[in-house]
């Protein structure tokens, strides 16, 4: 998927407040199956992108890895703070 693509995707989804945060909190929505993509950042640890990886596998959900890193990924999600993991909620 084109950066584009994903951008107005984060951006629909956090005028509609359903962007999910942060490993804890994407990975219980996870499992929940209440996330219809997810997006990691290029800095992301690679223990962490290797867990939500297997997760959105398993469950059949699609995974984005953006070419920007933590400090943009929070920038598109109009946050202040580094985000490395991001869920969109169905």
């Amino acid at each position: 998927m084109i950066l584009i693509e994903i951008k107005e995707k984060i951006r629909k989804a956090n005028e509609s407040k359903k962007l999910v945060f942060g490993f804890s909190s994407v990975r219980k929505k996870l499992m929940g199956k209440k996330l219809a993509e997810v997006i990691l950042a290029s800095n992301c640890p690679d223990d962490t992108k290797k867990r939500i990886v297997s997760y959105c596998e398993e469950l059949g959900i699609s995974v984005y890895m953006l070419d920007s890193d933590s400090i943009e990924l929070g920038i598109l999600c109009r946050k202040n703070f580094k985000i490395c993991v991001v869920g969109i909620e169905k």
